[in-house]
């Protein structure tokens, strides 16, 4: 791949808001000139509404395909699609993995609509160092909504004693 990863934000990600919550995240943690970098570089629109962001490593390695921000699915999600029970929000695409990019349409997407560019060519992927990439990753990571799997889950209240009214409450 020459390095090359993809940066992708669901399309419910995208209407949820969360790519304002990530830019907002990298301009407040000092990385406004690197997300500009990404952004302004080569960028494509996916037909379910989502953006694809491409970048190359300069100094290191692609990354395999990597989940950086997800969420547990809502219950109208979970209603319409029961298996589906964590929606990701943000992801990446690296070293064996894959990408559709734009012009494909047609029976690519089940929705037959097309990928289309943003801004950029092939020609305009912006190279980042390491250190950038794995800043982006983490501040993507920032805006997981998971619960803590370490976290204590509430108890549940104990059941009332069943009672019998011949002999009083059993134990």
């Amino acid at each position: 791949s020459g390095n090359l990863e993809m940066l992708e934000l669901e399309g419910i990600a995208v209407t949820e808001g969360i790519l304002t919550q990530l830019a907002d995240a990298m301009t407040n943690h000092g990385y406004t000139d690197l997300w500009h970098t990404i952004a302004g570089g080569y960028s494509e629109l996916t037909p379910s509404g989502g953006i694809h962001y491409y970048y190359r490593v300069t100094d290191g390695p692609a990354l395999g395909n990597t989940k950086l921000a997800r969420r547990p699915a809502t219950a109208a999600e979970l209603a319409a699609q029961p298996g589906n029970r964590i929606r990701v929000l943000i992801e990446t695409r690296g070293e064996g993995g894959w990408s559709i990019v734009a012009p494909s349409t047609g029976r690519t997407h089940p929705t037959g609509q097309p990928w289309t560019v943003i801004t950029g060519t092939p020609a305009t992927v912006p190279g980042i160092t390491t250190a950038q990439r794995d800043a982006l990753h983490d501040i993507c990571r920032l805006l997981d909504a998971m619960p803590d799997p370490a976290a204590p889950t509430p108890a549940a209240p104990a059941p009332a004693p069943p009672t019998d009214v011949t002999r009083g409450l059993r134990p």
